[in-house]
């Protein structure tokens, strides 16, 4: 039945989509399936390049561990992530392996801890995919900043920790892996400020059971001391 004379049935008068939600605070009156407007978990999506540093430092710490006896591929982490074609990418393969996908170039994995810089113009897609495989740098794609010279892959069950530390105001970047209480493998100090800092998460190529557990960060500006270390052996920077 029609009433008033405007054109809306009696049961609709009030709430025209029926979501229980009143008109008048409804904010999509007519879709039933918005009611609320919550700004409050939001994404900043940056679109002037210039004055692109307001993100702090971080320590993320981890653990990875291969479940299985079966797969060699790639496992690992990600920071400084702004999108899908920019981000900071730590990968450890455990043997080495051409990508089966022979286009649009031959990509070749070594075994060993990589921290790559991903810059893509392209983004997602078989460029990335095989300049992701590859050991080594990539045109318009991504740069190989450091490798683990002991060219060791991860072991079948066995659980590796990472502790990274990124000053993004400096580009200061330190990854260290531990196997029980030994380390393992030690970036050194690697600078880089391709990335100003961004999201953080975890890294999967192609391998299975991969269980990561005990994630967690601190954000943290405070620059390390080995940084000054590194400035004045690299530079010469010291008292005369």
């Amino acid at each position: 039945m029609v009433t008033l004379g405007d054109g809306v049935g009696d049961i609709c008068e009030a709430d025209f989509d029926h979501d229980t939600v009143i008109d008048r605070i409804d904010v999509c009156p007519e879709n039933a399936e918005i009611t609320l407007t919550d700004f409050r978990a939001y994404q900043t999506v940056v679109l002037d390049p210039e004055g692109y540093t307001a993100f702090n430092g971080v320590d993320f710490e981890g653990t990875f561990h291969v479940n299985t006896v079966t797969d060699d591929d790639y496992a690992g982490f990600i920071f400084g992530y702004q999108d899908s074609s920019s981000f900071y990418v730590v990968m450890w393969k455990q043997t080495e392996q051409t990508y089966w996908q022979a286009t649009p170039f031959r990509a070749v994995a070594e075994p060993g801890i990589q921290l790559k810089a991903v810059k893509s113009k392209t983004g997602p897609g078989e460029h990335l995919r095989n300049s992701l495989w590859h050991t080594g740098d990539t045109n318009d794609q991504v740069r190989l900043l450091w490798k683990d010279p002991r060219n060791v892959g991860w072991k079948d069950k066995v659980s590796y920790r990472w502790f990274l530390q990124h000053r993004p105001q400096v580009g200061y970047i330190r990854a260290r892996f531990y196997e029980g209480s030994d380390l393992v493998a030690d970036s050194g100090v690697t600078i880089d400020t391709t990335m100003r800092g961004g999201r953080l998460g975890v890294f999967c190529f192609s391998q299975e059971n991969i269980i990561w557990s005990n994630l967690k960060y601190r954000c943290n500006d405070t620059i390390p001391e080995d940084f000054q270390e590194f400035q004045a052996q690299q530079y010469g920077v010291g008292d005369i």
